[in-house]
């Protein structure tokens, strides 16, 4: 199993949870599609399984519609998925539905009590572009991404600082190849915007090995 640690959160404290035996690890990846939700927003936030196009101005405007009102809203997914039967090998295909409480799924007759390993769920999906529709969902629904965007604008100040004091003159460049309007989603996700224009080109490197599990799901039938 692996769990993503977002960019605001303390790795540190993430360590101290674990214990003294425990066999988890960390692995250092460039996960390319980590800030793909920032430069196609339409293929993750309208519930669409095929992807479109869509002007960088209609972008912004989703993108402020999402994050930048007094709440986030979390796209509502739904469709099937695999859950992995509790001390089994076997999958089951149940119809799963994200909210902003959490992941529910449908069971078929009375839901079992679980007694070992009660908040971990195993799901599966049927295809990469499924899976990292319902990764950013969930990023999303945990993290509502007011942090993830805080931590992306101190990054960047932190570089702007460094670069000055060390003479060099920064500018920020349009990777499409006009001028973005200075809105207040271009402010908060500038730099969100230009990773994942950015990490389009590259190529995935593993740099070390492992991850440390983390629980998603409360127990019952929510994960």
């Amino acid at each position: 199993m692996e769990r993503i640690f977002e960019d605001h959160e303390n790795l540190v404290d993430g360590l101290l949870n674990w214990t003294r035996d425990s066999q988890n690890r960390l692995m250092f990846i460039e996960r390319i599609e980590k800030y793909a939700l920032f430069k196609n927003p339409q293929n993750y936030l309208l519930g669409r399984k095929e992807t479109c196009e869509m002007a960088d101005r209609n972008k912004e405007a989703l993108l402020e519609e999402c994050f930048c009102g007094s709440s986030v809203s979390v796209p509502e997914m739904e469709g099937v998925l695999w859950l992995k039967e509790d001390g089994r090998k076997s999958w089951k295909k149940r119809y799963f539905l994200l909210r902003a409480s959490g992941i529910y799924y449908v069971p078929k007759g009375k839901a079992k009590i679980q007694k070992k390993s009660q908040y971990i769920k195993y799901l599966c999906c049927d295809d990469v572009r499924t899976l990292h529709q319902w990764i950013n969902g969930i990023r999303i629904a945990k993290v509502t991404l007011r942090c993830l965007s805080n931590n992306l604008m101190r990054a960047k100040s932190q570089s702007n600082h460094s670069s000055s004091d060390s003479g060099v003159a920064v500018s920020e460049s349009n990777l499409s190849g006009h001028t973005r309007s200075q809105s207040q989603v271009s402010s908060i996700f500038s730099e969100a915007w230009k990773r994942g224009t950015q990490d389009d080109s590259k190529e995935r490197k593993v740099k070390s090995v492992k991850f440390h599990t983390v629980p998603l799901c409360t127990g019952g039938t929510e994960v």
